[in-house]
């Protein structure tokens, strides 16, 4: 399972951990050198990101104490602390990590559960406009090479108007939940050992549940993708996510619905990404139903 953050996890997809042996990789648990002062320590209540990381850290650590999952944190930075090139090294990066942990369980049936990018969409058409030049001058090396970077940086400056726009609805779709996703995607569509799940991240389905996301992520990579639910068991849910002292209240200021067990989803939503329109289903009984 791949968590971009350090409580995605347990927030979304508590019931797999809940009832089976998962490895969790954290994604973005790096933690920027030197450290940085940025607005979302400050909302959290942290004077920088080393004293937010080493809490966070130990956050994640208490929360997974007396689950069966094995516990990995990469050293990939946070969309708060990153640049438009360390997030291009971390992702290849990544893209290694994952490619070799399937080549270690290729003849185990491996599963793959990926965040599906819930949330209020973010419209960006100027910077997949901008992705496709970049690219296209990126592979053409020549006197136009020294614009590559700084293209990056407009296109990253511009996103990041545009969720901010997004956010006057809701929550809008996390960059980060949706790096980790296409990249991983882009590794394992064609990879006929791998079943790829998406798991509905929360909160942001509380402002847009996750099936639009999951229809487009599914036909931009040729996948068919079949929803099942699981009910939770929100007094498990809601002991394990309590650990995540420095989110609960920040994720969802208003109605504070993260922290009280009444007011967590009763039930988690995945899909299951196939290459046939009926698969025979090689995931956990539980997600067959």
């Amino acid at each position: 399972m791949l968590s971009p953050h350090l409580d995605d996890a347990l927030f979304s997809a508590s019931e797999v951990i809940r009832s089976t042996t998962t490895e969790v990789w954290t994604v973005f648990a790096g933690e920027p050198q030197p450290a940085l002062t940025t607005a979302w320590d400050r909302t959290c209540g942290f004077p920088d990101s080393h004293a937010l990381m080493i809490e966070r850290l130990d956050e994640d650590k208490r929360a997974f104490a007396d689950t069966q999952a094995d516990i990995r944190h990469l050293p990939y930075l946070d969309g708060a602390y990153t640049t438009p090139e360390r997030r291009a090294a971390d992702l290849e990066d990544l893209r290694r990590e994952l490619s070799a942990w399937i080549e270690q369980h290729s003849g185990d049936q491996p599963i793959v559960v990926l965040p599906a990018g819930a949330g209020v969409p973010v419209a960006d058409p100027l910077g997949d406009r901008m992705a496709h030049v970049t690219h296209r001058i990126a592979s053409t090396p020549g006197i136009l090479a020294p614009l590559v970077q700084p293209l990056r940086g407009l296109k990253h400056r511009l996103y990041q108007h545009r969720r901010r726009s997004a956010q006057g609805q809701g929550l809008a779709v996390n960059e980060d939940h949706r790096a980790v996703r296409d990249t991983a995607l882009a590794l394992l569509r064609r990879d006929p050992r791998v079943t790829v799940v998406l798991m509905e991240d929360l909160p942001y389905l509380w402002w847009h549940p996750a099936d639009d996301a999951v229809k487009e992520a599914a036909a931009k990579n040729g996948l068919n993708a079949t929803k099942r639910r699981l009910i939770v068991d929100r007094r498990w849910k809601n002991e394990h996510i309590s650990e995540y002292t420095s989110q609960l209240h920040t994720m969802d200021v208003d109605q504070n619905r993260l922290a009280k067990t009444e007011t967590l989803p009763e039930n988690e939503y995945y899909w299951i990404l196939n290459r046939e329109t009926n698969p025979p289903l090689t995931v956990p009984e539980s997600l067959q139903d």
